[in-house]
């Protein structure tokens, strides 16, 4: 297997963790700022109620690079 580089083009390896047990009144800025004391955040989903448009609790966060400091 060979190791890709920024330069080839390819987006760098990424690693998605599902966050379970989220605060309904935890704010994106919030939870953005506890995940990134993990590692680079690439992007935060969270899950809303579809019919409510209220958080269901639980979302993904996409941390950049090979690991997270976990």
């Amino acid at each position: 297997m060979s190791h890709q580089t920024l330069g080839s083009g390819k987006k760098p390896p990424s690693k998605v963790v599902f966050i379970g047990n989220i605060p309904y009144d935890f704010t994106e800025p919030q939870l953005l700022e506890i995940f990134r004391e993990a590692g680079p955040v690439i992007n935060l989903r969270l899950i809303f109620d579809k019919d409510t448009n209220k958080p269901r609790g639980y979302g993904f966060c996409t941390y950049q690079g090979d690991f997270i400091n976990l």
